[in-house]
């Protein structure tokens, strides 16, 4: 097994990942410099988020869900 390769490709893999999610929150709000709050004119079914493009970001559904839920652990890491 050639380690060297598997120790950078676990690395890239990792940073990649990272990325990814933290691409993935600020498409809904959620950065290092806080979480924003939904638009006044988000539903029950659909919640919009103005994170600074053209158009506000729209999420409906499960996205709702787990948006919430990682705000509400924000929430409980910031008390301690």
């Amino acid at each position: 097994m050639n380690k060297t390769a598997i120790r950078k490709f676990a690395e890239w893999a990792r940073e990649k990942l990272i990325e990814d999610i933290k691409y993935k929150a600020g498409t809904v709000g959620i950065t290092a410099n806080g979480i924003v709050e939904k638009l006044p004119q988000s539903t029950s079914d659909t919640y919009f988020y103005d994170v600074g493009t053209k158009d506000y970001t729209k999420i409906s559904g499960i996205e709702i869900k787990e948006r919430c839920s990682c705000k509400s652990n924000s929430d409980k890491r910031t008390q301690l």
